[in-house]
């Protein structure tokens, strides 16, 4: 399981801006910077996710999903997902500030393990469906969850971020933009299909965990062609130190029938999570 290699980070200067003092590079994005700083008036860190406005400039998709973004996280206070705390305005960029995972991401969390016992994997997991399901119940589909996108903050509670790919469902919960990151992507959403938010967001989490639980991705394959092929018939092979209750909520949440996939209330309910 490698982890995707980023380009190089973004040399622009630090964008000044009152009661804010930058300190380092936390990451990066497809159109942005992610920086740690000081809020001088309560001495606490926060992420600063700095978007361009010269990358945005002309490119309508981008500007519609940072817009969305905001209005997403706006709309979102959990103790399992990112808190978006301000956005500031610069001549320059659109600043997010939003809660500091002093941690890191849960792929490194992960990759320096190799992978997780169960026990230790379980909290993670349970935190995870528990933002998940916060985010349903706000009618929003996060649709890029994946280790990357799950931060740990300095006591190990894992953190749902990145809602730039996010969208909000109607009543029916349907949707048809095709996105997302391949390994973890439902096969209706590669098919091309209009497709259910909560059923693809549950597919990723099967990914989820059967990565952390083996230490690499269920589908895996360098040709696009083949990987989606793999993803689309739900054929995966499962090492012999799962047990059988792992190995039975993972299969649940990797049915490339989403109409018998497991929900959120199924998975809480499964004896593995229950354990």
């Amino acid at each position: 399981m490698a982890k995707p290699e980023l380009s190089m980070v973004c040399t622009d200067e630090d964008v000044l801006f009152p009661d804010y003092i930058f300190d380092g590079f936390a990451g990066k994005g497809a159109f942005s910077v992610v920086k740690k700083a000081m809020d001088t008036r309560t001495g606490c860190l926060v992420a600063v996710k700095m978007i361009s406005l010269k990358i945005l400039q002309g490119n309508k998709t981008a500007e519609d999903q940072v817009e969305r973004e905001i209005t997403i996280m706006r709309k979102l206070m959990n103790p399992y997902v990112i808190q978006l705390y301000d956005v500031v305005y610069t001549p320059s960029h659109v600043c997010l500030i939003m809660e500091y995972a002093s941690k890191g991401d849960f792929f490194d969390y992960v990759a320096s393990r190799k992978s997780l016992e169960e026990a230790e994997a379980r909290p993670f997991f349970r935190q995870l469906i528990a933002g998940l399901e916060y985010c349903h119940g706000k009618m929003v589909a996060h649709r890029d969850l994946k280790l990357e996108n799950l931060l740990l903050d300095e006591n190990l509670n894992l953190k749902i971020t990145d809602f730039g790919l996010s969208a909000f469902m109607n009543d029916s919960n349907m949707l048809n933009e095709s996105c997302g990151s391949p390994h973890y992507a439902a096969p209706e959403v590669l098919s091309g299909e209009q497709y259910n938010g909560p059923q693809v967001d549950v597919w990723s989490c099967g990914v989820i965990l059967f990565a952390i639980l083996c230490g690499y991705y269920p589908f895996e394959d360098n040709d696009p062609v083949f990987l989606y092929t793999k993803i689309k018939s739900g054929i995966y092979e499962s090492p012999e130190h799962l047990s059988f209750d792992a190995y039975e909520l993972i299969k649940g949440m990797l049915n490339v029938n989403p109409e018998k996939r497991f929900t959120i209330s199924m998975i809480w309910k499964h004896p593995w999570l229950q354990a």
